[in-house]
C-alpha cells in the first residue's frame, strides 16, 4: 500500500498529506480549491479538483468538512465510484466526522465496485495532525486493519480499534460531545477565575486532580496556544466555530436516530449557535494573553 490519494487538504488534510510524503509514501491530493493544491504542485505531487482521479491508488483518504461532501467525493459526479476499476478497487478510509449511516451507505455504494471502506476519524486539531500525534478511531476487520494499520502509524497515535464499519464514527461522535462542551465551558470557567483573581495556573493544577479534570488542567500551554492560535485569524475562529457546531448537531443527529434524549446536549447546542464569531475570538484572545501574563 504505497499510492495514497488524499482528498480535501483543510487544515486537517493539508498536514496529514504532508506526513505521508515524509514518511516515504507516492501521495497524490485532491482539493476543490486550487490554492490547497499549489504547494503540493510544486513539490511535484500529483493535485487534481476531481475526486475521481485519484481512484487508481492503492488507498484513499478521505477528510472533508461534513456527510454532504463525502458523498459528493465518493458517490458524486466526479467522485469515486464512476473512476474505480473493480479490478484494481481501491481502500477507502473516511476520516471526517461523519454519522455512521454516511460511512454504510458510502461503504455500500463504493462495495458494488469492489472497494472497502472504513471509518477512521480523528481527534487532536491541525497542531497534533502537523506532529501526527492525533488521536485516531478505526474500524474495520483485523484483515483490513493489518494493512492500513502501517499509514495510520504515520499519521497519529494512538490508534484505537472500534470494532465493524460505522463504529469509530460514533465513537468519534460520542467523544466530541465533552470535547466540545469542555472547550467552550472552560473558557467560561477560566473567565470567572480571572475576575474573582484567582490564578490560572493555581486553578488548573486544582482542577487535574479533582472533579474539573478536563484539557486545560491537563496541558495549560497547550490549551493557552490553542486559543490564541484559534482567534488571531477571523477565518479560523470562523471555521472552527462551524466544526463545534456541525459537532454537536451530528451527536444530536445520532440521538434522535436511537431515541434517546438528550436535554444538556441541546442546550450546549443551543448556546454554541447563539455565539458570534467576534465574540469567541474577543473571549479567547483575551484569556490567552491572560494565560500568557
Amino acid at each position: 500500500m504505497r499510492n495514497i490519494g488524499v482528498i480535501g487538504l483543510g487544515s486537517m488534510g493539508r498536514p496529514m498529506a504532508e506526513n505521508l510524503l515524509k514518511a516515504g509514501y507516492c501521495v497524490s491530493v485532491c482539493d476543490i480549491r486550487e490554492e490547497a493544491l499549489k504547494p503540493f504542485r510544486a513539490k511535484g505531487v500529483a493535485a487534481s479538483a476531481r475526486a475521481g482521479d485519484l481512484a487508481q491508488s492503492d488507498l484513499i483518504i478521505v477528510m472533508v468538512g461534513n456527510d454532504a461532501e463525502v458523498a459528493d467525493v465518493t458517490v458524486g459526479p466526479d467522485g469515486l465510484l464512476l473512476s474505480i476499476d473493480p479490478e484494481h478497487a481501491p481502500y477507502v478510509a473516511i476520516m471526517s466526522s461523519v454519522l455512521p449511516r454516511t460511512i454504510g451507505e458510502a461503504a455500500a455504494a463504493l462495495g458494488t465496485k469492489n472497494a472497502v471502506v472504513v471509518d477512521a476519524p480523528v481527534s487532536g486539531g491541525p497542531v497534533r495532525a502537523a506532529d501526527a500525534t492525533m488521536s485516531i478511531m478505526a474500524s474495520g476487520s483485523d484483515e483490513v486493519f493489518a494493512k492500513l494499520q502501517p499509514v495510520l502509524d504515520a499519521l497519529g497515535r494512538p490508534v484505537f480499534r472500534c470494532g465493524p464499519v460505522g463504529s469509530a464514527a460514533g465513537v468519534k461522535i460520542v467523544n466530541n460531545i465533552l470535547g466540545v462542551a469542555n472547550m467552550l465551558l472552560m473558557n467560561e470557567a477560566a473567565h470567572l477565575a480571572a475576575r474573582l483573581g484567582i490564578d490560572l495556573p493555581f486553578l488548573t493544577g486544582v482542577m487535574e486532580v479533582s472533579s474539573g479534570r478536563n484539557f486545560a488542567s491537563g496541558n495549560y500551554g497547550a490549551y493557552r496556544d490553542l486559543l490564541l492560535a484559534n482567534s488571531d485569524d477571523p477565518d479560523v475562529t470562523r471555521r472552527l466555530l462551524a466544526i463545534l457546531r456541525k459537532d454537536l448537531k451530528l451527536a444530536s443527529t445520532l440521538a434522535k436516530d436511537v431515541d434517546i434524549g438528550t436535554p444538556i446536549l441541546h442546550a450546549v447546542s443551543k448556546a454554541t449557535d447563539a455565539l458570534t464569531e467576534d465574540d469567541l475570538s474577543a473571549r479567547w484572545q483575551a484569556l490567552g494573553r491572560k494565560m500568557r501574563e
